[in-house]
C-alpha cells in the first residue's frame, strides 16, 4: 500500500519541511535532495510508529489547498507499504535467530530518535 502525504518544504539555511497531516514529523536538508530524502525517512519511521501504536492516521491534505509564503512550495511524499515493514522485521528476526519482537526494535529506534 502507498502512502501519499503532502510536506511544505521552506528553503532558510538549508532546507527544512513539515508534514501538515503527521504532527510532530519534519525532515531538513542542505540541499533538496537530502530533504527529499529525509522526509521519505521520517514519514516511512513516523507512520510505522503510529500503525504500531495503534493510532489512526489522517487523512491526506490536498496539496492545492495548502498555502506557502514566497521562501516555500509543496510537494508529496510517497512511501510504499509502512505495514509490510512489520513483516519483514518479524521475518528477519526468525532468520537471524533474534529474539525481539518488532515491535521491541521500533522501540528501541524510537528511544534512540528521541533522545
Amino acid at each position: 500500500m502507498l502512502f501519499h502525504y503532502p510536506i511544505i518544504i521552506h528553503e532558510e539555511d538549508g532546507f527544512w519541511g513539515e508534514f501538515p497531516d503527521v504532527e510532530g514529523c519534519n525532515a531538513q536538508g542542505e540541499s533538496l535532495e537530502e530533504i527529499l530524502e529525509d522526509a521519505r525517512a521520517a514519514l516511512d519511521l513516523h507512520l510505522l510508529c503510529m500503525l504500531m501504536d495503534g493510532e489512526p492516521l489522517n487523512k491526506p491534505s490536498n496539496p492545492m489547498d495548502i498555502v506557502c509564503d514566497e521562501n516555500s512550495f509543496v510537494t508529496v511524499i510517497t512511501v510504499d507499504s509502512v505495514e509490510g515493514r512489520l513483516d519483514e522485521a518479524d521475518s528477519f528476526a526468525e532468520e537471524s535467530s533474534v529474539r525481539l519482537s518488532h515491535a521491541e526494535v521500533f522501540d528501541s529506534v524510537r528511544r534512540k530518535i528521541n533522545g
